[in-house]
């Protein structure tokens, strides 16, 4: 006998809020619906919308229409007029004509001659209400999305006549033994149940044979499920292999029960074979397990880790198949700085191996994707007070990746999914085992400031850190950090206002459990002509620097030419000339650490500055020496000159405004 089935026949269109609930006793589901004229709860169906009025006409087919004309409002139209012979018309089988007219309006009979509106003895057009949809589908939309996510029926509709919104809808059970039965409904239709005879209980496993491909540089396997169909008690016996896991071992009743292969990444390139069986009762269910090997890619990307788009780590493929191509789908996801609003990026690339050999750097394409930094104000909201905030989330990885050939595919090739892992923008900075990774160039070492300089400290972390500010080794601040949203954000900490002399020390403190961190500034006099720089370091966090020698700011002009020939002889014409403002700054003394900060502040393409004051205004400039060198400052403390560059286009900034 065929599985149990519930048939719905809608004789009318529900009112809203009309109720319809049937029970299945077997596995205890309710499957209750309301009628909704819009869907926005679980168990509601949506109402057809009610269309224009549908207006219809029947009259005796041997009636002269020669003289008579109709007037109506065709939907959206303005109101028309046209020969009766014109309107669509269905052939009775009585002897009888129907015509039909949609119409926004009341459709009347006009004599054709006159135009005038009469009461025609032969009939008159009378409305009935028309719908677009139907309810039989919409039913079968919500009861599909509702209770159907398994597959556990089978459900079908179909449609009444055009415009009457009903139907038929069938649901079957895809499962044996099922017991439907109607509660309550308040809406006019029919509701037929057509429940199977249970039967006696089958035990029964599926499937029988389990076949787990599995790549050891990636830790995530795909799991299988195991179906075990009983009323009775179960249990697995035999000894599993280390590598497979369970989530039961014993139980009573339909159970599923999931396999995971485990603790593979120690295991040598191959086949490897085990066997388990489940008891029910008397009888003995004997499932086979096979567990395929791939030394296929080297993954030094962890969850739990950070990394960096610039750092040497690759993603290194050994295929035994020769002639193929690794296909790649790598999403990106990338938060823009402050405000965290994601930007997700897919991105296909094909990969062919050499030799069946291949290195594939996806920092590279994550250092592309970064949120680039127009403006200033992005990372420092005021120069008034001390400010610390989270600045930017690291990106987002995920890397699927198939072995493919160029031709005519062949067995053995493997695919995969590397885990989700995270990125910063740059180089691996200083960091140790828990990775509070310190992420202005100048941590770790002494530098040197003046009363007005303001300072700073950037760090990825995770945990609740603190921050411990000191002067003259006294503390003058000392507060935690909030819990990160995320697992790992950079976090930027600025002192603008110090109250400093010279010949105080500063020290800047990070502790995070049993890690501590420090940066140390100590404090000259003003120089000659300070000049005040923000720059945005390796790894996208902006630092503060500040040179203290002269400063001088020229106008030159830029003369461009090109060469001509006249007569044999070739002379030079100018063809435009244009003024460029460069800035000439001499450094003031420097130390090998301040030298380290100053080559960083040389190499960004993305640095700020203010003259005199570390109030600004700030503009952007773009540093053009090329005389720096590590010998520079190597045997006593030396001064040189830098040459910038004021940018005066579109990606200046000035701030504060």
């Amino acid at each position: 006998m065929a599985n149990s089935k519930i048939i719905i026949d809608f004789i009318q269109v529900p009112d809203s809020n009309a109720v319809l609930q049937i029970s299945e006793s077997l596995l205890g589901l309710n499957l209750n619906s309301v009628f909704k004229n819009v869907r926005s709860a679980f168990g509601e169906v949506v109402l057809p919308e009610s269309s224009s009025l549908h207006y219809e006409m029947t009259i005796d087919s041997s009636a002269d229409i020669s003289n008579i004309d109709v007037e109506f409002t065709p939907p959206e139209g303005t109101t028309t007029r046209v020969s009766l012979s014109s309107v669509l018309v269905e052939y009775n089988t009585d002897g009888t004509y129907t015509y039909k007219i949609t119409s926004s309006s009341p459709v009347y009979i006009v004599d054709a001659n006159t135009g005038t509106l009469i009461l025609w003895t032969e009939g008159s057009f009378s409305s009935s209400p028309g719908y677009t949809g139907f309810v039989s589908e919409n039913y079968k939309t919500a009861f599909e999305e509702d209770y159907n996510t398994t597959l556990s029926f089978t459900v079908d509709a179909v449609d009444g006549a055009e415009g009457s919104g009903l139907g038929t809808v069938t649901i079957t059970a895809n499962y044996p033994n099922a017991i439907f039965y109607l509660v309550s409904t308040t809406a006019n239709l029919n509701v037929t149940i057509i429940n199977e005879v249970p039967a006696v209980p089958v035990n029964s496993v599926t499937p029988l044979v389990l076949g787990f491909e599995v790549v050891t540089a990636i830790a995530d396997a795909t799991s299988q499920n195991i179906t075990i169909n009983t009323t009775e008690d179960w249990e697995i016996i035999d000894n599993l292999p280390s590598w497979l896991e369970l989530s039961a071992i014993s139980g009573t009743g339909n159970t599923v029960v999931t396999a995971t292969p485990v603790n593979y990444a120690g295991l040598a390139a191959g086949s490897y074979n085990a066997s388990f069986d489940v008891v029910i009762g008397l009888e003995t269910f004997s499932i086979t397990v096979n567990l395929t090997i791939f030394n296929f890619v080297q993954n030094p990307f962890s969850p739990g880790k950070l990394y960096f788009s610039e750092g040497l780590d690759y993603l290194k493929f050994n295929s035994e198949t020769p002639g193929t191509f690794i296909a790649f789908n790598i999403e990106i996801k990338v938060f823009k700085i402050n405000t965290y609003e994601p930007i997700i990026y897919n991105r296909p690339y094909k990969f062919p191996l050499f030799q069946g050999k291949g290195e594939f750097h996806i920092g590279s394409i994550v250092h592309g994707l970064f949120e680039e930094i127009q403006e200033l104000s992005d990372f420092v909201p005021t120069f008034k007070i001390n400010y610390s905030k989270p600045q930017y989330r690291p990106a987002e990885i995920s890397v699927s990746f198939e072995e493919k050939t160029f031709g005519v595919t062949v067995p053995g090739l493997v695919n995969g999914l590397i885990p989700m892992f995270k990125m910063a923008k740059g180089f691996k900075p200083f960091t140790t085992h828990s990775q509070l990774a310190l992420l202005t160039v100048a941590q770790q070492e002494i530098t040197r400031i003046t009363p007005q300089s303001f300072v700073a400290t950037s760090f990825v972390y995770f945990g609740t850190p603190r921050i411990i500010v000191k002067k003259n080794n006294a503390i003058i601040d000392d507060f935690e950090i909030e819990e990160a949203a995320s697992e790992k954000v950079i976090f930027s900490y600025f002192r603008f206002l110090d109250n400093l002399t010279p010949g105080d020390s500063l020290e800047l403190i990070v502790v995070n459990g049993l890690e501590t961190r420090s940066q140390r500034f100590l404090v000259f006099k003003n120089g000659l002509e300070s000049t005040y720089f923000f720059f945005e370091n390796n790894n996208g966090v902006p630092e503060p620097f500040e040179l203290s020698g002269r400063r001088r700011i020229s106008s030159p002009i830029k003369h461009i030419t090109t060469t001509k020939f006249k007569k044999l002889h070739s002379f030079t014409s100018k063809v435009k000339a244009e003024i460029t403002q460069t800035m000439i700054i001499n450094t003031g003394q420097l130390t090998k650490n301040d030298h380290r900060v100053l080559t960083a502040l040389i190499a960004s393409d993305k640095v700020w500055c203010s003259l005199d004051t570390p109030e600004g205004p700030y503009f952007r400039v773009d540093a053009t020496t090329n005389r720096t060198d590590n010998q520079d400052t190597s045997g006593s403390e030396e001064d040189f000159n830098i040459e910038f560059n004021i940018l005066e286009n579109a990606n200046a900034s000035i701030y504060p405004r």
